[in-house]
């Protein structure tokens, strides 16, 4: 980490002296790592960008607020996150708002270039150089950098259930229901909106998932208690998200259609007629057939 915060002293930009386009500037970020005393080192860096730029992600994603598009690349507004410093990322986590990062002095006054790669770049130039193979997050160098590793670290349980909005967004949760109901646009779009303004609406929705669970089908054993991988648990939430929208929009005196389609969450039709997707309540199993393939 300190060699992290020297990188950040060495190569922050300001307004009056960082010019992207210098000869020298990659070449500087170069020498940089080049001093790095062993390989070890250079993946203990590695590791610590990849956390930090989980968190920045993690929040990008929970808020909506700050970037648009959190992926496995760099975009260029994660990399003036990373230039920020650590306490400004571990204050946005906190806080889980952009406002901290917002709040700094801009250097690019609100247009920062496609091309800014603050560590990244540099960071596997470095690599290639040393002849290395590239840090993956998973490989067996990577690891070797975590001194004590939690076996469990990707298993939520319900002390955790609050963190999964940096994984599973309103739009990625309201897209996840059963069936054909995910290309519904008249559920998906008031699902989406209604989830979009709870602040904490895993806690709810998966307590009410596990309360009303089937006893008798594959999920009998699994408690809010277990440590539960995030795909097993979007899957178990998929299988019962249609009933606790149902179960809201009751209990709120929400629209709910009188008439139950016949085919239910597999109903086609309500995939490209907008008019039928709203007449019927699809939030419900088949009943006259099962036309889902």
């Amino acid at each position: 980490m300190y060699r992290f915060w020297l990188y950040i002293e060495a190569f922050r930009p300001n307004y009056h002296l960082f010019d992207p386009d210098i000869e020298n500037y990659m070449e500087l970020k170069e020498a940089f790592f080049q001093q790095l005393p062993s390989s070890a080192e250079l993946y203990e860096l590695a590791r610590i960008v990849q956390f930090l730029t989980e968190i920045v992600q993690w929040v990008s994603i929970a808020i909506a607020e700050v970037f648009e598009v959190a992926g496995d690349g760099m975009p260029s507004e994660t990399g003036f996150a990373l230039f920020s410093a650590p306490s400004v990322i571990l204050q946005m986590f906190k806080d889980q708002s952009g406002a901290p990062l917002l709040a700094l002095a801009d250097p690019w006054d609100g247009s920062i270039g496609e091309e800014f790669d603050f560590i990244k770049d540099a960071l596997s130039v470095a690599f290639k150089t040393r002849k290395l193979s590239e840090p993956v997050w998973d490989s067996h160098e990577m690891k070797k950098v975590i001194l004590d590793e939690y076996e469990q670290y990707d298993r939520p349980l319900h002390a955790d259930w609050g963190l999964l909005k940096g994984h599973l967004p309103p739009h990625v949760l309201a897209t996840s229901m059963i069936g054909h109901l995910p290309r519904n646009p008249y559920e998906t779009n008031s699902l989406y909106e209604y989830l979009y303004q709870l602040t904490l609406f895993f806690a709810p929705i998966m307590s009410w998932v596990f309360d009303k669970k089937d006893d008798s089908d594959q999920y009998r054993d699994l408690s809010p208690d277990d440590w539960i991988f995030i795909s097993c648990l979007l899957t178990f939430t998929q299988s019962r998200l249609h009933l606790w929208w149902l179960d809201r929009k009751r209990t709120e005196g929400m629209h709910i259609p009188l008439d139950d389609c016949w085919y239910g969450y597999n109903c086609r039709t309500q995939i490209h007629r907008y008019a039928h997707a709203a007449k019927l309540n699809h939030l419900c199993a088949p009943t006259r057939g099962d036309p889902a393939y």
